[in-house]
């Protein structure tokens, strides 16, 4: 039978489909730790990933995280810096470390043929680093030049700046690194946060991508020779001490041409009832190229070329945050068109065509972000390390199939209000 290609095929809106999100598999290294799984793919290359908690305590171990996270690959008892990246790079393999609000993550991508190999190596860096005083040398003048030209930039004044006037400097989400602070950093920091936070006694592994049943049990077996022992996770003893004046202007530049916009407030946690409905609002809102403030403000006003807001989530405490550059004559206009769109999501009702094109946009990416081991496994970590499960993703999605014009206005009648959002702009 030939296809009659005079006439399409219909057309099928996302929220038809039945979004299911492949399982994931769980072994027990032991009494605390666990190795979370996806099998999947048709690639031989695999990813292991290690997230170690870090709920830190003070202004300066911020500085000090960093660094550590900088120099974690700089040497280890028994191999060079050089030596490190050798036996990396002969493999192709890649071993990345980051650090964020929350978690030291010791990520090694490879072809699955390389891993066992070089699985002692990644549990080595992680369990005996030197942090060489010449390599600590070359990272503080490199963080020294680096922040003396983040200084004059605007949007890095706007992005300290703003955690800080919410959370205050003395806490970990409401602090930064200060020139001082890189000029007194010594070998002597490193070793001592490291002995503090960094083990994998707190850890929790990630393995993604086609792999052989004897990776696991390597895995075991490497763990078991660390003879890693339970511990708690360490808790932060800061108190969060929000600045009590919202509005706020700084001249950063006096020649600048621009100004970096910032409007925020203190958010949900993902448990709370409203958090997945209003991740659908923030979409609509300002979350994806076709939102509202981008329609406004870039392609009506032409005041930036885009602007964008989120929610950025952390385990103790989430923000949301509306984050644009626009024009320095233009910028108190733009704050304005901002309240005007909350104005009317509070007081218009989403017209059903937006809403649908909304959804549509919310559970194609949903759908892409479950094709393959490494996106299937980002959509578990994310469950996973805030304590959820696989009812919650279908919960989400339920969420945004169902979701009504009616809801997304009595939600904006909660959270959009002007009075309670930070006010930011920097020259």
């Amino acid at each position: 039978m030939s296809l009659n290609r005079s006439t399409p095929p219909a057309i099928k809106q996302a929220t038809d489909f039945t979004i299911q999100l492949p399982s994931c598999e769980t072994v027990s290294l032991s009494e605390t730790n666990k190795l979370y799984m996806v099998n999947a793919g048709t690639q031989d290359v695999i990813s292991f990933e290690i997230y170690i908690p870090k709920l830190l305590e003070s202004q300066k171990e911020v500085v000090v995280s960093k660094a550590v996270a900088s120099l974690l690959k700089s040497g280890t008892g028994s191999l060079s810096a050089l030596q490190i990246s050798e036996r990396i790079e002969q493999v192709g393999a890649s071993i990345s470390i980051s650090q964020n609000n929350d978690f030291f993550i010791v990520k090694l991508t490879c072809l699955s043929r390389h891993f066992i190999n070089l699985l002692p190596l990644l549990f080595e860096l992680v369990q005996d680093p030197t942090f060489p005083k010449d390599e600590l040398e070359i990272y503080r003048q490199q963080a020294i030049q680096n922040m003396s030209v983040n200084l004059k930039k605007s949007e890095f004044i706007a992005n300290r700046t703003i955690d800080e006037l919410m959370y205050g400097f003395d806490h970990p989400y409401g602090s930064y690194s200060l020139m001082k602070d890189y000029h007194s950093l010594s070998q002597n920091d490193l070793i001592s946060f490291h002995k503090k936070y960094i083990s994998l006694e707190k850890a929790t592994f990630f393995l993604s991508g086609k792999f052989e049943q004897g990776v696991i049990k390597e895995i075991q077996s490497e763990f078991e020779k660390r003879k890693v022992s339970s511990s708690a996770i360490l808790k932060p003893i800061a108190t969060i001490k929000p600045t009590e004046s919202k509005k706020h202007r700084i001249t950063n530049d006096e020649k600048a041409l621009q100004g970096a916009l910032r409007i925020a407030k203190k958010f949900v946690s993902r448990t709370h009832e409203d958090f997945i409905p209003m991740l659908f609002t923030n979409t609509l809102f300002g979350g994806y190229f076709g939102s509202r403030l981008m329609s406004n403000i870039r392609e009506d006003k032409g005041y930036t070329y885009g602007i964008y807001s989120f929610v950025q989530q952390n385990m103790e405490a989430n923000t949301y945050v509306i984050a644009t550059d626009v024009g320095k004559d233009v910028a108190e206009k733009a704050v304005e068109e901002v309240w005007h769109e909350m104005k009317r999501l509070r007081t218009e009702p989403v017209p059903s065509e937006e809403l649908q094109l909304v959804k549509n946009y919310i559970l194609g990416s949903i759908l892409g972000s479950i094709d393959g081991p490494f996106k299937i496994m980002s959509r578990w970590k994310s469950l996973i390390l805030n304590n959820s499960d696989e009812k919650k993703f279908q919960k989400s999605v339920n969420t945004y199939k169902n979701i009504t014009a009616e809801q997304i206005m009595q939600l904006a009648n909660t959270y959009y209000q002007e009075e309670d959002f930070y006010d930011l702009i920097v020259y």
